[in-house]
């Protein structure tokens, strides 16, 4: 961990109450808190105490484990709990969510069911409030928690019990709460009510409150915290530690301020590109190539990690299209919304366990119900009505026997008929693609679909969890007997955090699941109307588009790159220099 410790730094590790330490990225928020986790240790702690560290973001998690992994007291890492929100409270809510009335034994509803259940419709939508109801009938009676509920449940748990709040307390003498700023009414008032009896560092930056939008979060999160808990509060200002040798942190301060030198910033380039589809997509691909050249010059070694960042995520199907269709594919990963991805993944999951010529019937009536489940998640009215015929026709497969001449009913019979006789190689990775050939060669619409959306679910460490399950499948069973188990499984595993991303590697992702994470190079894509740097409705100076440009500048060690649309002038850019 290389990290300088300065004056204001020994200040916080000396101060023995609450401590608020806000500060720019890079100023060793991260890494001051960490420290103050082992001198806390170094203290004494009891069997079965840990310092609790806990952050929205997987990324942040995983810095602070390969942090904890390259210092000098690594032995004392066994003391240190470093979680996600959601797999601290899922600890709590799993031995204690019984209290609520619930059934003993709760069950995660996975973001991408809850998606299909709710028929995609969002907080926004006139039904809201009647999905909401239905959200908590299935946690009454079904013992379903979605994971927007356990902040919520948490505080119910604590207001019934003031006992349980110290119980929970004593097991961490000391909480760090990593990007406070961003934290919703129920996350606050978990950590408020835990604050009475466990000391809590809580690590915040209000230059990066992108989440402000989200029911509860709010620029007065800060006040509230002085005025509550009353932290000692120091400020790291815009100390940097992330890219220092570079204007990276200078750049992104002055788009936030609205100012601008007279000159290019160091490691900060501008590459402008004709807007044309064609053109387009060959500037994506040599950005990767210039970014490479220029931390090389500068470093001495080519980069280890690249984030590709848009706006939205119709900028992040552009970039991730461009990289794949290339005479020479370049590979990457990709972060977005995987609900279709998710509920996909589950069919060709069924498609793997065993099918026998006397469940015909069933398995097609079965595989109508997934496809049901992932078209439904769309939540517009073609797919709905899409849904509805799925069901439709199940319901009367399992009842009747009756059969349907469509398309796709012909095909999912071929299909399963098919999978009889079919053996599996027992490699899940092999298998996998030979079910993703077998839906693209259908061509049926409705497969195909499917098929599409597979295309990057073995990405990061859950790859790795589903094929490692699926293998075991195969050592014990001789099949993939419960295939869609060991997906569900690593995929909430995935969720909760347990797995942590690996960045290295070229990523591809909205500036909003940029938070958290760090690369050696950025490159910005802006395009006009799929990834502007100007957002709907913000009103020239554009301060909230400011604020998260920011952010994505700022995730950068060495250089970064806007990659720019010529022809299509940008207001926020247009008094700077590049070089």
């Amino acid at each position: 961990m290389n990290f300088t410790l300065g004056e204001e730094h020994q200040k916080i590790l000396d101060c023995d109450d609450h401590v608020l330490v806000v500060g720019g990225p890079g100023s060793g928020k991260t890494s001051i808190a960490l420290l103050k986790a082992y001198q806390r240790i170094l203290k004494g702690v009891n069997p079965g105490e840990r310092i609790l560290f806990i952050s929205f973001s997987r990324a942040a998690v995983a810095r602070i484990v390969e942090a904890s992994n390259n210092t000098q007291h690594k032995d004392l890492n066994r003391h240190l709990a470093v979680q996600t929100f959601h797999s601290f409270f899922w600890e709590v809510l799993r031995v204690h969510g019984y209290l609520l009335g619930c059934p003993m034994k709760l069950k995660l509803l996975l973001p991408h069911d809850e998606a299909s259940l709710r028929k995609g419709i969002n907080f926004k939508h006139a039904d809201w409030d009647k999905w909401l109801k239905e959200r908590e009938i299935l946690f009454k009676e079904k013992g379903l928690m979605a994971f927007d509920l356990f902040a919520e449940k948490i505080n119910m748990l604590f207001d019934g019990s003031r006992s349980l709040i110290k119980l929970v307390a004593s097991r961490y003498p000391l909480i760090i709460v990593d990007e406070v700023q961003d934290t919703g009414t129920d996350q606050w008032q978990v950590i408020q009510k835990l604050s009475e009896f466990s000391r809590v560092l809580f690590l915040g930056d209000l230059e990066q409150q992108i989440y402000d939008f989200l029911d509860g979060v709010g620029p007065k999160r800060i006040i509230e915290i002085e005025e509550s808990v009353k932290p000692t509060r120091f400020d790291l200002g815009t100390l940097n530690n992330r890219s220092p040798n570079t204007e990276i942190l200078q750049f992104g301060n002055d788009i936030l301020l609205c100012k601008a030198k007279n000159e290019p910033y160091k490691a900060v380039t501008k590459i402008d590109y004709n807007g044309r589809a064609a053109d387009r997509d060959k500037a994506i691909r040599q950005s990767i190539g210039r970014v490479n050249q220029w931390i090389k010059g500068n470093t001495g070694k080519l980069p280890e990690s690249i984030g590709i960042l848009c706006s939205w995520d119709s900028g992040v199907n552009i970039v991730t299209s461009a990289l794949r269709n290339g005479s020479s594919p370049i590979s990457h990963k990709v972060l977005f919304d995987e609900t279709a991805t998710l509920l996909s993944s589950r069919f060709l999951a069924f498609l793997l366990e065993p099918k026998l010529p006397h469940q015909l019937n069933s398995d097609i009536a079965e595989s109508l119900e997934l496809l049901s489940s992932l078209f439904r998640s769309y939540g517009t009215s073609g797919k709905l009505r899409k849904s509805d015929d799925f069901d439709s026709w199940s319901t009367k497969l399992r009842t009747s026997d009756t059969l349907t001449n469509t398309k796709l009913f012909k095909a999912l019979v071929v299909l399963i008929k098919c999978l009889h006789t079919q053996h599996f190689a027992g490699d899940p990775a092999k298998d996998w693609m030979l079910l993703r050939r077998y839906l693209k060669d259908s061509a049926v619409t409705e497969l195909m679909e499917v098929e599409r959306n597979l295309q990057y679910l073995m990405t990061f460490n859950r790859g790795k969890a589903i094929a490692g399950g699926l293998q075991s499948e195969m050592l014990k069973y001789g099949v993939y007997r419960n295939a869609r188990r060991v997906l569900d499984e690593a995929l909430a595993e995935d969720q909760l955090l347990f797995g942590v991303e690996n960045l290295k590697g070229i990523h591809v992702m909205t500036i909003h699941k940029s938070k958290g994470k760090q690369f050696d190079g950025v490159i910005l894509f802006r395009a006009a109307n799929h990834s502007s740097f100007v957002w709907r409705e913000d009103p020239d100076p554009y301060l909230r588009s400011r604020k998260i440009l920011r952010v994505g500048i700022t995730r950068a060690r060495n250089h970064v790159a806007i990659l720019n649309d010529r022809f299509d002038v940008c207001p926020i850019l247009s008094n700077y220099k590049f070089q």
